[in-house]
């Protein structure tokens, strides 16, 4: 019978040691961070990501705050911008043109510095529905002429006639019909011009008739006042 051989394990003298695969070591870099090496089961090392966080961005407890480098909002200089000219404008633009003193209807009134207006015909009448929310009734027929004496050509593009009844100045709401003729928006320098305003009447005999006539040129309102013919 063959003898019985003894065999045991041998060791591999290639494998690492155990303590060896846990071991870590750690290297400096060139930049001061650390880089750690680790191993592994193989005997093969890696290194760790370095640490590369910006240290200089981390606040200190009690570190006294650094001056803001953004540049500074100034005011802006509102008369290099023309801002000081609108202001102006605006505030010249809030005050209301004042209403000159009461005429007769047939006096002749100043337009601006060369321009005369003057009431032709100022008649009670009736009215038709021509429009929307028109109603036929009583009505006044007023018919103006405005004459530019100037050198220039007078702007009526922005010409507002309002008209009032009896003592109170009760409001007149303005209606159309083929008998209303508006301005032309511009009157040439020696030219005249004529319109024709109809607006509605609560009564058939409202009492005196008052008119206020503006071209929104600055001038003062023109106020004129009367009794209508019939």
């Amino acid at each position: 019978m063959p003898s019985e051989v003894n065999t045991q394990a041998v060791p591999d003298v290639h494998a690492p040691a155990a303590s060896e695969r846990s071991k870590a070591a750690a290297t400096k870099n060139s930049d001061g961070t650390s880089t750690k090496l680790q191993g592994t089961k193989d005997g093969t090392t890696h290194a760790d990501e370095p640490d590369t966080a910006d240290k200089s961005k981390e606040t200190t407890p009690g570190a006294e705050p650094q001056p803001s480098t953004a540049p500074e909002n100034k005011p802006q200089d509102l008369k290099a911008r023309g801002g000081l000219k609108v202001a102006n404008d605006a505030d010249q633009a809030r005050k209301q043109p004042v209403v000159a003193k009461t005429v007769p209807l047939e006096a002749t009134v100043p337009v601006g510095t060369a321009a005369k207006m003057t009431i032709k015909e100022l008649s009670l009448t009736k009215a038709e529905a021509e429009g929307i929310g028109q109603v036929a009734g009583p009505a006044v027929l007023i018919t103006l002429r405005v004459d530019n004496r100037g050198r220039k050509s007078l702007d009526l593009s922005h010409t507002e006639l309002l008209a009032f009844a009896g003592a109170e100045l009760t409001p007149l709401a303005p209606l159309s019909d083929p008998r209303t003729t508006p301005l032309e928006p511009k009157l040439a320098a020696g030219d005249s011009a004529t319109a024709t305003f109809l607006f509605a009447l609560p009564e058939a005999k409202p009492g005196a008739i008052t008119l206020r006539f503006s071209t929104g040129n600055g001038e003062n309102i023109q106020q004129l006042s009367g009794t209508p013919s019939a």
